[in-house]
């Protein structure tokens, strides 16, 4: 990863907002080096050839994780001040978000982990379809079915059990949601894994009364597997592990005589070092993973605001478009668009300054994102002194008032622009009605020549 900055001579003096972003290491891309470029050979021709220059640095892996971890010094605009931004500066050593994140996160490893469960499902089943091959090649060769003995049937039951839930837990992960609600992907792993460790013991128990073979390599897989790709979040996973532990042991502790018991209490011994190993291991992975749970959210949250205002930014409001037009057809209702273009901004960047012009822009924003009032209203900064508002559920009669009271609200903010006819800040608003198969470059179309008539008709006027 590289970062950039522009670089100047110490006899240069400077407005220190006009160059405090250029001054600081930036995350590299190619358009910003371009910008940069435009802006020192402007600063050379006015300073001086050789005062400004352009520095560019490779950033380490660990430097760049250390960089990440400060988000506030990242991220810009409402980013900055999220709730993960938030988190990720205060730290989570115990594994738990704040209450609205942590149901978030929960819900992401849910999801992300179903095709690891479901292959830990299949490889679960598969084994224990071996295991109970296994348990017929054991059989007594006297043992004819249905005449076999009493410990025979348990373990035989105990295995198809098993398998029986098995199946239908992967039934119930790959059924479609709507049919087993309840049977999220955790609470389908714990009934499938204690019933195995509890059958586990069972087995291994009465095999060891029966003076057979057997091993206790499977009793601590168990004891593991609660920490793989599950579902489960460290504090789920560390008391499946504990309870399949307890319920692994549990049959030789009531069941084995004195004689067997020293080795009984090594197991015991094994299982909790076991757990002990296993859930340090999950936690280690469990924090990184929420780290960088926190970090992606964020830079697709960066990805899709404007750093300036907050407000969400062109490609958002294109990706909400097709889910708001679903919804409405579905709901067989419409969707307005209304598009705000602020009456000569460039003259008043010129007149008052980029600091003034980026404080009127956030004024704008501030009022455009009032009027964004309900879950599927969407407000947005298309590009410089261009704004949106997508309203969920709104005729072209309704877009046309709000379009109207938006201007005058705006009017009445008297934001003092002396180079306007109008001597405040004002805008020129179009509205439209969406067009139900329309695509939004269509209907941003139609907006841009109401727009443009409203410029040419003397501005400070709502149409649609």
């Amino acid at each position: 990863m590289k970062e950039i900055r522009l670089g100047w001579s110490p006899d240069v003096s400077h407005h220190e907002h006009d160059m405090r972003s250029y001054g600081s290491w930036t995350p590299f891309t190619a358009e910003l080096r371009r910008d940069y470029e435009i802006v020192a050979e402007t600063a050379n021709e006015v300073f001086g050839e050789g005062s400004h220059w352009i520095e560019e640095r490779q950033i380490r892996p660990l430097a760049r994780q250390r960089l990440a971890a400060r988000a506030g010094e990242l991220l810009t605009g409402e980013a900055a001040t999220s709730a993960r931004a938030r988190q990720l500066q205060r730290g989570f050593r115990w594994l738990r978000f704040e209450p609205a994140l942590e149901q978030e996160y929960v819900a992401h490893v849910r999801t992300a982990q179903r095709p690891a469960g479901i292959v830990c499902g299949i490889l679960a089943l598969a084994t224990w379809l071996i295991f109970l091959a296994a348990d017929f090649v054991r059989l007594d060769p006297d043992e004819r079915f249905p005449d076999y003995l009493y410990d025979t049937w348990v373990i035989l039951t105990g295995r198809v059990a098993v398998i029986g839930l098995l199946l239908f837990g992967l039934a119930a992960v790959l059924a479609p949601r709507r049919r087993h609600r309840c049977l999220t992907l955790d609470v389908t792993t714990a009934l499938g894994l204690l019933p195995m460790a509890a059958v586990s013991g069972i087995i291994a128990t009465l095999y060891k009364l029966d003076g057979k073979s057997t091993t206790d390599l499977p009793l601590l897989l168990l004891v593991m597997s609660a920490f793989f790709p599950l579902g489960f979040v460290f504090r789920q996973a560390l008391l499946v592990a504990a309870t399949a532990a307890l319920l692994s042991v549990l049959p030789g502790s009531i069941l084995l005589p004195a004689e067997l018991a020293a080795t009984h209490d090594q197991l015991i011994v094994m299982m909790l070092l076991t757990t002990v190993v296993a859930g340090v291991s999950g936690y280690l992975r469990e924090h990184s993973h929420r780290e960088q749970f926190l970090l992606r959210s964020l830079l697709a949250e960066q990805a899709y605001l404007d750093p300036l205002t907050g407000l969400h930014n062109r490609r958002w409001m294109d990706a909400h478009i097709t889910s708001a037009r679903l919804q409405a057809a579905r709901e067989r209702t419409t969707l307005a668009f209304i598009l705000l273009d602020i009456d000569q901004f460039k003259a008043y960047n010129d007149h008052y300054g980029h600091e003034a012009g980026d404080a009127a822009l956030t004024t704008v924003a501030k009022l455009v994102a009032s009027f964004a009032r309900r879950p599927l209203d969407v407000a947005s900064r298309l590009d410089g002194d261009e704004f949106a508002l997508l309203l969920y559920d709104c005729r072209l009669e309704a877009a046309r008032r709000i379009a109207e009271q938006l201007r005058i609200e705006l009017s009445e903010a008297a934001v003092a622009h002396a180079r306007s006819n109008a001597s405040i800040l004002t805008a020129s608003i179009a509205a439209v009605e969406v067009g139900e198969d329309e695509k939004p470059d269509d209907f941003y179309r139609r907006a841009d020549v109401i727009r443009r008539r409203l410029k040419q008709a003397g501005r400070d006027q709502a149409a649609g």
